[in-house]
Parts: C-alpha cells; structure tokens; sequence
C-alpha cells in the first residue's frame, strides 16, 4: 500500500495484544488509487475497544502506514460458505 509492504497478520496480531480484544481481523478497503486499512474487533468479555486506544497501542509497536484508517466493533467474524473471513460482508459495515 502506498509503495509499503503491509502484513495483515502483523496487525491483527498487535491488535490481539490489547486486553480489550478478543479477536481482530485486518483488511484493505476502497479502491487500488485510494487503499486504506479496516481492523474489525471483536471484544474482549465486558469490554469496549475503543478506536483511540487502539490507535495509540499500534502506533507504540507498528510504523505509521499500518495503523488502520478505520476501526468497526464486530459480534463474530463473518464466514463464507468455505470457511473463510467474508471479506465483502466486512467492507459492508463500514
């Protein structure tokens, strides 16, 4: 993205670290010209991940151009027919 390589994996596993989450899924959105990065949390039991905080806990371990542009709170992770993340059914709820 933007002449950076990005790992997906990385992200969602930082975003894993914080207490506040339970589990994280990490995707580029929009198109090729204007790509950005979408993290969707699902939270820990009895707690808010809060887009700021999460945001400051990246930015602590990652470099600048892998900090998602947008954070979404999520009850499951949504599955295709194969078991895989649904990654157009993501993009929707943003």
């Amino acid at each position: 993205m933007r002449g950076y390589r990005v790992e997906l994996g990385e992200i969602q596993a930082r975003l894993r670290d914080h207490a506040s989450v339970a589990e994280a899924v990490v995707i580029a959105v929009g198109t090729t010209r204007s790509r950005s990065l979408a993290a969707y949390v699902i939270p820990a039991d009895g707690q808010r991940a809060e887009p700021a905080e999460l945001r400051d806990h990246l930015a602590a371990v990652l470099p600048g151009y892998m900090i998602p542009a947008h954070f979404v709170a999520i009850d499951q992770v949504p599955l295709t027919t194969n078991g895989k993340v649904d990654t157009r059914a993501l993009q929707s709820l943003l």
